[in-house]
């Protein structure tokens, strides 16, 4: 597990994973159950990205603005802990005080899938005015603060560790988003197998995480579920019910909690990839958008905002009112600059990877999983921008966060504008 998880190992574990689900997996659906040819498309797109993100590690581009400690800004660390849970309590409270109700407690008030689904959109993403800004808060917040100063603090060993993980993971449960919760323990698991000395306490902490996460990810898939979702429906002509779709279908309804997760894991990243090549074929009729899926990139360049998501969504449900289908971030570029994209936001992955394998900071070092989670279900122009990702980069570059005796000694040394 020590070796899996290193940081330094972040490329090879990463380059399994691309291989194994978009390579493979496409190759073998394409070649033995279903003749798409947008799987064979995904397999090319994914297998030139995945050569990409392995020549962006191996690079030592920044290597050498990290090996220069006179770049780095000297930040007390409890400064940071102190402005990132006040930040984030402050916004929990106003988000739950304009909420109009918490998907959360309609799941436990026996809600349908459909009402989940929409009373879910009504807590962040559908906020109007003012409150619009919230669900970019909370990005913020869930991608990358929290999940860092939660693990900082257990690096700390600080007395408040236990409770920031408790509020983190109560937080994420409010929107029953599923998996959010793993943003919190992801880390920690990172953090324990590297940092952790003593093997039957590594293995202690490490069984720990799972039994918790496994037990919050099933509550959370039965509560998210709604009431309904595990009944089967008539699907029409050729299909007796929605689960006997095929299983590479997103129509596909398994019949159980632990099926669904299965499914979701396996299946869903795969169809919703090779889904979203079909519709930039037929619906773009294969124009590169440009950037034009990015707001900021939109609104910079002069463009009309293409909400390629919610594009995938209508053609895979026929609605896109609430819902998005993300799909790991090859398929954003390729949509946006053809296969050139594709090499260079797959080089500029590798590059992030290797930014965290030689900071020095450990709870750094840990969130490479956090970004990995974010590029694998999403486009890297949200994850850089809309997550924090770029922000928190760029403080690797530039920022050391040091404990209170240490932050001390190096402020006494330290140019005027260190903190």
């Amino acid at each position: 597990m020590k070796t899996l998880l290193a940081p330094r190992n972040s490329w090879l574990l990463v380059s399994l994973a691309i291989f194994c689900l978009y390579v493979a997996l496409p190759a073998f659906i394409y070649l033995f159950i279903d003749q798409n040819q947008y799987m064979l498309t995904l397999a090319a797109i994914s297998g030139a990205g995945l050569a990409a993100i392995i020549a962006g590690y191996h690079l030592s581009i920044t290597d050498r603005v990290l090996d220069r400690p006179g770049y780095w800004l000297c930040i007390n660390a409890r400064v940071v802990h102190v402005a990132i849970w006040t930040a984030f309590l402050i916004f929990a409270t106003v988000t739950l005080l304009t909420a109009d109700s918490v998907p959360v407690l309609a799941a436990l008030g026996h809600a349908t899938a459909d009402q989940l689904s929409q009373e879910r959109a009504n807590f962040l993403k559908l906020r109007t005015g003012w409150q619009a800004a919230l669900p970019y808060f909370s990005t913020i917040f869930v991608g990358v603060l929290l999940p860092y100063s939660t693990t900082r603090l257990f690096a700390e060993r600080s007395a408040f560790r236990f409770l920031a993980l408790v509020v983190f993971i109560a937080y994420t449960l409010l929107s029953l988003e599923k998996i959010l919760f793993i943003l919190a323990m992801a880390p920690l698991t990172v953090f324990v197998s590297q940092y952790y000395k003593d093997a039957r306490r590594m293995f202690m902490a490490l069984a720990a995480i799972a039994v918790l996460s496994g037990g919050v990810l099933y509550l959370n898939t039965v509560l998210a579920s709604g009431t309904d979702y595990f009944v089967q429906e008539k699907l029409g002509p050729g299909h007796e019910t929605l689960g006997d779709a095929p299983y590479f279908d997103i129509r596909h309804r398994p019949d159980s909690a632990v099926k669904l997760i299965l499914w979701r894991s396996i299946a869903v990243p795969v169809i919703t990839a090779a889904d979203g090549i079909r519709v930039f074929e037929e619906r773009f009729e294969g124009h590169y958008l440009l950037g034009a899926t990015s707001s900021l990139v939109a609104r910079v360049t002069g463009q009309q905002r293409v909400n390629f998501d919610a594009a995938v969504f209508a053609d895979q449900f026929g609605s896109a009112d609430v819902g998005r289908a993300n799909s790991v971030f090859f398929i954003e570029a390729f949509v946006n600059f053809g296969w050139i994209g594709v090499v260079a936001f797959s080089f500029a992955v590798g590059q992030a990877l290797r930014l965290f394998a030689r900071s020095d900071d450990l709870a750094s070092q840990s969130m490479w999983v956090v970004f990995c989670w974010f590029i694998f279900t999403g486009g890297l122009f949200g994850t850089m921008f809309s997550n924090g990702f770029l922000l928190m980069l760029l403080a690797i570059l530039t920022i050391k966060v040091l404990p209170k005796a240490q932050s001390e000694a190096a402020m006494a040394s330290a140019p005027p504008f260190a903190v």
